[in-house]
């Protein structure tokens, strides 16, 4: 049963349908400004530690050791944990614990800080009942780094048991599991987390080689391999040609390193959200299968459902997509993504001011979210806003690791503006430039378009399978969306992509 409290707020967001603004006028998320539940006496939020050590080069440990802190306690059925992206959202070092607890519904909080030095790392940790602020339980583990994921499971098992009580044998055996054998391993993992989490194609080359180098450590952790897989998958979906390969080598890549995390662990949540990312491209009820399996293993991970809500919106089931992206924005308030996503389910359905608030929340919770820009100019391009679509346009190049490559899809962005906004002869000009040079970007696309030629867009699209039928839902091919040859374009595009039997 859904419980009537911070998700039916936010269920007045999506289903009524997503709102332009929130009840007291202030703009989305209204989910930062609903009034909680009283926080449950098993509830508790993890901090992200301080770095001790001072050196920006230990931000991944300190990020990375509270992550995985959060997810062991999160597979405890009493407690409640608040997800780590709402903590980094609300999280500040200065605040005082009872004014952090209210913020983060929790009643309690977990702080530390890790100094590393040589061979030695020493980590700090007090569970803090926050009404009162009395230190619950603390400890200070000074040890080799060799120890790192002895003191992780140490640190989990005492908060667990400070919270809850007494813990069960299967609640003891659950905090005990290991991502690796192999600390050094684990370092490896986590730096390849943090890096993932950066959303640049930099990082995610980076990324690659740490997850790689974790597995040539330890053969044996399904964690490295599917952690592997999924940034492979995200190089594709994310359009990076991560290590100069094309689309298909990275899916391939992705897909033997998911094969084998799943050889080791059959039952690894984050192999089956590896495989999904992999497969929804060219297999979408294969994805669905996947995730929904990484669900049933991991009920209270938003970011799963936040997937499943995009492989439904894929699907074209945007009211289930909704329901799913409600489940998880309940589970995960601060996941920028979601928001993201939602901006585009209300682009397709032409409710604008919905649509822009939605990204608008997206990058008041991750201001660095790039493609945000990307589709937010395009759509403020669409509708008038010449400025925004500009200033949009500006930030995406800006953000990207080569902006001189982007040159050609800012110029089909300026092609765009002049196409909607009617003037029609300085949009010839510069679509017939960026063709005849070869530079096809979707803004080029959509400025031909509004322009008439859409026999053009429909053999490109037909050659590359640029548009599945998601984006071909977008109210920017509405002048074509009759054309026999646009249908045909969509209908060779599902027999591509028909699930293999």
């Amino acid at each position: 049963m859904v419980r009537p409290t911070v998700l039916t707020a936010l269920l007045i967001v999506l289903v009524r349908p997503l709102a332009a603004q929130c009840p007291d006028g202030s703009p989305p998320p209204c989910i930062a400004r609903a009034r909680p539940a009283p926080a449950s006496a098993l509830s508790v939020a993890v901090l992200t530690f301080d770095n001790l050590t001072r050196d920006s080069a230990d931000a991944y440990l300190t990020e990375g050791l509270a992550n995985d802190i959060s997810a062991q306690l999160a597979q405890i059925q009493r407690l409640s944990v608040t997800s780590r992206s709402m903590v980094r959202r609300v999280a500040a070092s200065d605040a005082a614990p009872t004014a952090l607890g209210r913020s983060l519904n929790a009643a309690y909080l977990v702080t530390g800080g890790v100094q590393r030095g040589g061979a030695r790392i020493r980590v700090s940790v007090e569970l803090v009942r926050a009404a009162n602020a009395q230190t619950v339980w603390s400890n200070q583990f000074d040890r080799a780094s060799a120890d790192l994921l002895s003191i992780q499971q140490d640190i989990a098992t005492n908060v667990a048991a400070g919270i809850a009580g007494r813990l069960l044998p299967g609640e003891r055996s659950t905090l005990a599991t290991r991502p690796t054998t192999s600390s050094e391993a684990y370092d490896h993992i986590l730096r390849g987390d943090f890096l993932v989490n950066q959303r640049t194609v930099g990082a995610f080359e980076r990324a690659l080689a740490e997850f790689e180098t974790a597995a040539r450590l330890d053969p044996g952790s399904a964690r490295a391999f599917a952690s592997l897989g999924y940034a492979f998958g995200l190089c594709a979906d994310w359009g990076y040609s991560c290590r100069g390969l094309p689309d298909d080598s990275l899916h391939a890549a992705g897909r033997r390193s998911v094969e084998r995390a799943l050889a080791i662990d059959s039952l690894s949540p984050q192999a089956y959200r590896a495989r999904a990312e992999l497969e929804y491209d060219l297999d979408l009820p294969a994805g669905l299968r996947d995730i929904n399996r990484a669900i049933a293993l991991e009920p209270r991970n938003g970011e799963f459902y936040g997937m499943r809500g995009w492989l439904l919106a894929e699907s074209l089931r945007f009211d289930e997509a909704l329901a799913a992206y409600a489940r998880s924005l309940e589970l995960d308030p601060g996941r920028a993504v979601t928001w993201e996503h939602l901006a585009r389910i209300a682009t397709i359905q032409r409710r604008y001011p919905d649509a822009l608030a939605a990204y608008d929340s997206a990058l008041r919770i991750e201001p660095e979210l790039v493609p945000v820009f990307e589709r937010r100019a395009i759509l403020r391009a669409y509708l008038g806003d010449r400025n925004g679509a500009r200033s949009d346009a500006d930030a995406f190049v800006r953000r990207q690791a080569n902006p001189a490559s982007h040159a050609s899809w800012r110029a089909g962005v300026e092609a765009l503006i002049a196409a909607w906004a009617g003037d029609t002869a300085t949009a010839r000009a510069a679509v017939d430039s960026l063709v005849a040079a070869g530079r096809f970007t979707f803004p080029l696309v959509l400025a031909q378009v509004r322009l008439g030629r859409g026999a053009e867009v429909i053999v490109r699209a037909g050659q590359e399978n640029e548009f599945d039928p998601f984006w071909a839902m977008m109210p920017f091919f509405d002048p074509i969306r009759d054309d026999a040859r646009f249908q045909a374009m969509l209908q060779r595009y599902r027999r591509n992509r028909a699930p293999r039997p």
